[in-house]
């Protein structure tokens, strides 16, 4: 089954049986080429976007590599704006150390300092406040000095207003480091625990998806993300259930207990009538949350949220739209911590209605609440779906893409971070 998109121009009658509009897009209209052998088949949606003609794609896995926060995102916005390829880059950060950036003391650069970007905020370095006194003396300043907070880090968009979005005095009073992206969108808080996702597309190469924010998230909940839940969860459920066979004794596990049962009065092995079971060894102690069973809820797109159920929320997204391509990102929250979140963030005054007026603690949940610790199988399940919604992915590496993109393009990390719109927020009252 092929699909093909015609010009208005080329439209065919609305009657003609291989004909079907498209409802997102009024203007796009498709027409569907069916195998007669074949004719009777349901369509499946995975085996048209399979068959789709579509450009490899890029995949960067980030895991491990080192890159902090900040480098990762100075880099998404390298390959955004100084490729042409079509990239999927995947990874979980840390706050700090950075690997490539060095980050300034206030006052420690002179004017017109390229790299003034990298100065740390005053609240961060001494403990001094924008609103505190400037008479403190200087034991009390003494007092005060602090280093950065490495749990977590507070990421705006790129027109986020700190004075409406954040509890400044817990953010000030816990040395956090609060930083805003390239991209557009809402604040979150920012741990090891979050998945980072970034796609970025070319829109000659997807012709299908309009380089505006809901037709972009539309297009990755269908062709990426939609199926990489469906897979994700089918892998979850099948390792629960023989996690549950094992507990009950059911599926011979790695370190269970095994006996032989004879079937006769005779006890002698040789007669071949045996039969071994086994029992769980109660001294392994098993996790009863891994083993337990329950529905997983189902991932949908809602409003412009990835939820679960329909109802929660556990990533956020972010576009930024150039001429000629496009770049979709999300934190998928795999773990967080709820008091970071209720202690840094307000309740914000533009949210989705869904939302109604929930805290945050009601509002989102943990994709390991479902999905178990490791995140490592959400990967596999997102190449998986990528491998079939594209035309391929091909394997890229952090070495050879720094020295391609960002040492030969752009000199280096610091000189492009200096230049890109990833910025550390030094004044929290703006």
């Amino acid at each position: 089954m092929r699909s093909f998109v015609l010009p208005r121009h080329q439209l065919i009658p609305v009657s003609h049986p291989c004909f079907k509009k498209c409802k997102q897009y009024p203007s796009r209209y498709y027409y569907f080429y069916h195998n007669p052998i074949h004719s009777a088949t349901k369509r499946d949606s995975s085996t048209s976007r399979a068959s789709s003609k579509l450009p490899p794609v890029k995949w960067l896995d980030l895991r491990g590599s080192g890159l902090c926060m900040l480098e990762r995102l100075s880099l998404e916005e390298a390959l955004l704006r100084h490729t042409q390829d079509n990239w999927i880059v995947i990874g979980a950060h840390d706050v700090w150390p950075p690997k490539f950036l060095r980050p300034k003391l206030p006052g420690s650069s002179s004017d017109n300092d390229p790299t003034d970007g990298l100065i740390l905020p005053e609240y961060i370095v001494s403990g001094k406040h924008d609103d505190d006194d400037d008479d403190d003396d200087n034991d009390n300043k003494k007092n005060k000095s602090r280093k950065l907070n490495t749990d977590c880090m507070i990421v705006m968009g790129i027109g986020g207003k700190p004075d409406r979005l954040l509890n400044i005095d817990n953010v000030v009073q816990d040395n956090v480091l609060v930083v805003k992206r390239f991209s557009g969108g809402g604040t979150v808080v920012m741990d090891h625990n979050s998945v980072w996702t970034t796609l970025i597309g070319r829109t000659n190469d997807f012709p299908s998806v309009e380089p505006y924010p809901r037709s972009i998230m539309e297009w990755s909940a269908d062709a990426v993300f939609g199926s990489a839940f469906d897979k994700l969860t089918s892998m979850t459920s099948t390792t629960r259930a023989t996690q549950t066979k094992r507990k009950h004794g059911m599926d011979p596990a790695p370190g269970s207990v095994k006996t032989l049962i004879m079937d006769t009065k005779s006890c002698s092995p040789t007669e071949n009538v045996g039969k071994v079971l086994s029992f769980p060894n109660r001294n392994k102690n098993p996790n009863k949350d891994e083993l337990l069973v329950q529905d997983i809820p189902k991932f949908s797109l809602r409003e412009n949220d990835y939820v679960l159920g329909g109802q929660f929320k556990m990533g956020g997204n972010a576009q930024s739209i150039v001429k000629g391509g496009w770049l979709h990102h999300t934190s998928f929250l795999w773990d967080y911590d709820e008091t970071n979140m209720e202690s840094y963030l307000k309740l914000p005054d533009k949210r989705p209605e869904y939302r109604d007026s929930r805290s945050h603690r009601d509002f989102l949940v943990p994709l390991s609440r479902y999905f178990g610790k490791s995140y490592t199988p959400f990967v596999r399940s997102i190449r998986e779906a990528c491998e079939e919604s594209f035309g391929g992915l091909q394997d890229a590496h952090l070495p050879t893409v720094l020295n391609n993109v960002i040492d030969k393009d752009l000199g280096g990390m610091e000189a492009w971070f200096s230049k890109s719109r990833t910025r550390i927020v030094r004044n929290l009252q703006f």
